[in-house]
C-alpha cells in the first residue's frame, strides 16, 4: 500500500510540471526553513509572557531535542536499510536526486516532527497549529519530488514528535532552572521581554 500510494502521487508529479521547482525547493530545503522560522517566532511571542522563562525554556529543548531524534533515526535508518524510492521503483519522476542512504525514515520528517511538538509543548497552539499543517505539507512535498515513501515521512515525523514528548520531563527539569535564574541576571532579555520591574510586583503580589 506504501509503494502503490508513492506511485500515485508521482503519477500526478508527473502531470503537473508547473509545480516541480517550487515543490523541490520547499522539499529540500525551504521547508524546513520556514518551520524553524516558526520556531523563531514563538521564541519571541513566548519572551512576552509572565511565564517566559518556562516557556522559553521549552522551546530550548527543540534544537537540542530533534538532535537526538535525528541520532535515533539514523540507528533505524541502518537497521531497516530501506532502498530509496528510485532504487525501487522503475520509471519513476525522482525531481531530488539519486541519493544513496536509505530511505526511512525522513530526516525532513523527523525534524519537522520535533519542531511541531516541542511548540505544542510551549503551549503556543496557534504557532504549533500553523507548523502541523505546514509540517504535513512538506511530508508531502518529500514524496512528491520521489525522495521518499509515505511510510518514512509518517515515520520521521512520528519519531521527531515521541523523542521530544519522552525526553521533555527531563530536558525541562533541567532548562527551567536555568531559565529563571538567567531571567534575573544581565543576560534577562535573552528570557524575557517583561520589565523587571513589573516581575517584582508580581512576585510580591503573591505574598500579599
Amino acid at each position: 500500500m506504501d509503494v502503490s500510494l508513492f506511485k500515485e502521487i508521482n503519477k500526478w508529479a508527473v502531470s503537473t510540471p508547473a509545480l516541480h521547482g517550487v515543490f523541490l525547493v520547499i522539499a529540500v530545503w525551504l521547508g524546513v526553513v520556514i518551520l524553524a522560522v516558526l520556531f523563531v517566532i514563538a521564541y519571541v511571542r513566548a519572551r512576552f509572557l509572565s511565564e517566559a522563562p518556562e516557556r522559553v525554556a521549552r522551546l530550548v529543548w527543540i534544537p537540542i531535542g530533534s538532535l537526538v531524534a535525528l541520532g535515533v533515526g539514523q540507528l533505524l535508518n541502518h537497521a531497516v536499510a530501506r532502498p530509496r524510492p528510485w532504487q525501487f521503483v522503475p520509471g519513476a519522476l525522482i525531481l531530488a536526486g539519486h541519493p544513496h542512504d536509505y530511505s526511512f525514515p525522513s530526516d525532513h520528517g523527523i525534524v519537522a516532527g520535533a519542531i511541531v511538538m516541542g511548540i505544542w509543548l510551549a503551549k503556543d497552539s496557534l504557532i504549533a497549529g500553523i507548523a502541523t499543517v505546514f509540517a504535513l505539507f512538506l511530508g508531502f512535498t518529500r514524496v512528491y519530488v520521489g525522495a521518499h515513501y509515505p511510510l518514512d515521512v509518517l515515520g520521521g515525523l512520528f519519531i521527531g514528535a515521541v523523542v521530544i514528548a519522552i525526553l521533555s520531563p527531563l530536558a525541562f527539569k533541567v532548562f527551567n532552572p536555568m531559565a529563571r535564574k538567567l531571567a534575573q541576571g544581565k543576560l534577562r532579555w535573552i528570557i524575557t521581554s517583561r520589565p523587571k520591574v513589573e516581575q517584582t510586583v508580581t512576585r510580591f503580589s503573591r505574598y500579599s
